[in-house]
């Protein structure tokens, strides 16, 4: 018998079927039996012969044992045919039983039963060593089959496994990519603030340093973003493109969590060029035409330059109150307008106790367009975010700018400082009694300009005829 080792495939192929070549009926194998064991009974007794001539019941046996000897050698000459088509295996040589073991000393007759009993137990046996070989032979395929297919389900478990892992660790670096990603886009689509926050460049934060330089650049630096932003809200406010005569002073809150948010519109046309108006708003800014303050206030005003100074107005409201407005302000020429900027600065070195008292808040522009040599059109815009803890009220705010008749021209000076302060606004009515004077003195600053513009108009030139 072949080893486990040496089988080939087509050994295999061949074991597998040679089943089909021995005979599996039983029928055939329980008539074989019988017929050896009648064969044994005419051996054992030594009257076959006589039995086998005389009796009719032995007549009949022996009919039976021909018949089936018969269909026996019937049945082993179709099987020899049968196969004839498949590889032809090396037959085995018979080995003649005469020379093996001596006849017993019976009939011709006898003689000739023995010898096919012989044959047929002959038979059997190499039949039955056949099908061991062959049970052995599949045991050992099955084995060296199971053995190799073991060997593959491991080597499938430990790819998927590996296969398994290398997933989770390509999930993960998704899961990390997708975080940063979304991180980067939170970051870029982030909506800018008013008040950045960079420790870096503390004028984005409407601060000023101690030290000269960085002091200047800041202003500069402050009053140049406030110009940039006087396009976007013009647009907002509907003053873009808007030739009509608009007066606005409101309180709102633009958003359900924003504080209130006063609101000055004026815009009119005046008999004077564009540049006559804007030197009159410019001598308010700088002091020349200064706007008068309340008693219990002072104002100092520092030129930068000659388009450029800074207002620090101190008001005592209580012992424990102070009020501060630190103001930047800037006016640009252009060809056909002249533009003027403010904006409140938060904190200044300069002032250490600027942050705990009560700090205006506020930015405006004020421009004056060309609209020929005789007339320019005139807009102001002012926006000034109240505390929540000097007023929260909406209703409140708009009462308080009624009562201070703000873009009316029938009120003065000392009115507007003298009228009452509302006794949970304090600090909310004194800005607004400041608003007020820096208003009129504005319209007295434009009305001088204007008279004194036509007042040169009328002289007589020198030189001339």
């Amino acid at each position: 018998m072949m080893s486990t080792s040496e089988a080939s495939p087509a050994d295999v192929i061949t074991m597998t079927d040679l089943h089909f070549l021995l005979a599996t009926d039983s029928h055939l194998q329980d008539e074989l039996a019988e017929v050896c064991h009648l064969l044994d009974a005419y051996a054992s007794d030594g009257l076959a012969e006589s039995v086998y001539s005389t009796s009719s019941d032995n007549e009949t046996t022996k009919k039976t044992i021909d018949s089936i000897l018969e269909d026996f050698h019937t049945t082993l000459d179709e099987e020899a045919v049968a196969p004839a088509k498949a590889p032809k295996a090396p037959r085995r040589k018979r080995k003649k039983i005469i020379d093996e073991e001596p006849l017993p000393a019976v009939g011709a007759r006898n003689k000739f039963q023995y010898r096919q009993k012989q044959e047929i137990l002959r038979l059997r046996k190499e039949v039955a060593e056949l099908q061991e070989t062959l049970e052995t032979s599949k045991a050992s395929t099955a084995l060296t089959q199971n053995v190799d297919w073991e060997a593959a389900a491991r080597r499938h478990f430990a790819e998927s496994r590996r296969a398994m892992a290398e997933h989770h660790q390509l999930r993960a670096a998704v899961a990390h990519q997708t975080t940063l990603i979304d991180s980067m886009k939170a970051y870029i689509h982030k909506k800018p603030r008013i008040d950045v926050t960079s420790s870096e460049e503390t004028w984005a934060q409407y601060k000023l340093a101690a030290q000269h330089s960085l002091r200047v650049a800041a202003i500069h630096a402050i009053a140049d973003r406030q110009y940039a932003r006087q396009r976007p809200a013009f647009d907002k406010a509907g003053l873009l493109a808007n030739d009509n005569e608009v007066h606005i002073a409101r309180a709102l809150r633009p958003h359900a969590e924003s504080c209130v948010l006063l609101e000055f519109i004026n815009q009119l046309r005046h008999p004077a060029p564009f540049h006559v108006i804007g030197d009159a708003i410019w001598s308010v800014m700088n002091g020349e035409n200064g706007q008068e303050v309340a008693a219990d206030a002072t104002q100092t005003i520092d030129l930068i330059d000659d388009d450029t100074v800074y207002q620090r107005y101190t008001q005592a409201m209580s012992p424990s109150t102070t009020i501060h407005a630190n103001t930047i302000a800037k006016q640009y020429r252009e060809d056909h307008r002249r533009v003027i900027v403010w904006r409140n600065v938060l904190e200044d070195e300069r002032v250490p106790h600027m942050s705990r008292g009560a700090r205006e808040q506020q930015w405006g522009w004020a421009i004056a367009e060309d609209e020929g040599p005789r007339q320019c059109k005139l807009t102001i815009y002012l926006q000034v975010p109240l505390d929540r803890s000097h007023c929260d009220d909406v209703a409140l705010a708009q009462a308080s700018l009624q009562q201070m008749q703000f873009s009316t021209p029938t009120d003065n000076a000392q009115d507007a400082a003298s009228r009452p302060v509302h006794p949970t606004a304090a600090v909310m009515s004194a800005l607004m009694g400041k608003g007020r004077l820096f208003e009129l003195a504005l319209r007295k600053a434009i009305r001088k300009a204007i008279e004194s513009h036509y007042y040169a108009m009328s002289q007589p030139r020198v030189g001339g005829v």
